[in-house]
């Protein structure tokens, strides 16, 4: 599969690898999710260039194609190049766009671990509260929602089952016990790995 932006590669090894179908086609990488049809980073089209005005209806058409029955059109734009700027034929059309910073490192970037306040413990997410706290700190203070909460316990199942393989999550408790940041990682193939998620807990 020929993508070129590194924040892409991880994403879809990651996708692949908690059972989402990647299909590779001349034009663009679908990406479908059965199990969640409502999650947009799961089932979405990854575009091999950014499109042009003329593109779209002929991207829309293929969309439907491949994901019939997907509540939601997204698509991804494989171009480490790009600007919000080039999103404008979408924009035309409706859509909201973003453009996202991705960074990257081509060596470990390994320091000793110092706490700005010294009550904090570093320790692995080991237990079912541990990983029970780091749903609720990636859920938030948001409105109550069901199905995004449901989400983000298949994703903590799927991340913990793979730690003994490919993964990390590395979490700073208080004195209290209470988890107040946490750190994930996962290898991905090909000599990359992929930071997750870095949710933190009020002025933390």
């Amino acid at each position: 599969m020929d993508v070129v932006s590194l924040a892409w590669r991880t994403e879809l090894a990651l996708l692949a690898a908690s059972g989402s179908i990647v299909e590779s086609h001349p034009t663009f990488v679908v990406v479908r999710t059965a199990s969640a049809p409502q999650r947009r980073r799961g089932n979405f089209l990854l575009l091999r260039r950014r499109p042009l005005g003329r593109d779209v209806d002929g991207l829309l058409a293929a969309f439907e194609r491949h994901l019939p029955g997907v509540p939601h059109i997204t698509f991804g734009i494989d171009d480490p190049e790009g600007t919000e700027d080039d999103l404008r034929p979408l924009r035309s059309r409706g859509f909201t766009t973003s453009a996202a910073l991705s960074l990257s490192a081509s060596l470990p970037l390994v320091r000793p671990i110092t706490a700005r306040r010294p009550a904090v413990r570093i320790a692995p997410l080991v237990s079912d509260a541990d990983w029970e706290q780091h749903v609720s700190l990636s859920y938030g203070a948001g409105r109550p929602d069901s199905v995004y909460l449901a989400f983000l316990r298949s994703r903590a199942t799927v991340e913990r089952e793979a730690i003994p393989h490919t993964g990390l999550w590395l979490g700073a408790f208080d004195d209290d016990g209470v988890l107040v940041a946490a750190l994930g990682a996962r290898c991905t193939g090909d000599g990359l790995a992929r930071v997750l998620e870095v949710p933190t807990r009020g002025r933390w």
